[in-house]
């Protein structure tokens, strides 16, 4: 965890701070973020239920551009024939495990 304290002068600087140490807390582990909440909150002159509610809410917003639990898959380079794919299972489920011919079908 490499976070800085910085203190800046201008409310421009002050913002893009904000902001920044915001874009940091959002990422962290709750564990990490409960150890640093306090630091922050005063660094930045609100109170640490505020940053909360301010960390909370940029977390929703990042979690709703992430609607799907699972990562983006690239699709295969040409298309895939099914029959092709389901008889190269059976081979190989033919070839490593023993079972009946209807049973590798049923798989």
């Amino acid at each position: 965890m490499n976070l800085k304290l910085v203190n800046t002068q201008n409310n421009s600087d002050h913002s893009t701070h904000d902001t920044d140490l915001i874009n940091k807390l959002k990422q962290l582990t709750p564990i990490a973020y409960d150890h640093v909440r306090n630091i922050f909150a005063k660094e930045m002159g609100i109170r640490p239920a505020t940053l909360d509610s301010i960390v909370k809410q940029e977390k929703a917003v990042r979690q709703e551009g992430e609607k799907s639990p699972f990562p983006e898959v690239m699709p295969w380079h040409e298309p895939v024939n099914p029959e092709n794919l389901l008889s190269d299972i059976s081979n190989t489920i033919k070839r490593f495990i023993c079972m009946r011919v209807f049973e590798i079908k049923s798989s």
